[in-house]
């Protein structure tokens, strides 16, 4: 993950090509873009 070092599991790297961020950090950026 670019913003907290973490691993993204193979399943989210699959599901989504080219991911950058771990679902936390995914789910944080969206709610802060609200």
């Amino acid at each position: 993950c670019e913003e907290c070092d973490d691993p993204i599991p193979e399943a989210r790297r699959h599901h989504v090509p080219g991911v950058r961020l771990c679902v936390p950090c995914q789910t944080r950026l969206e709610r802060l873009a609200r």
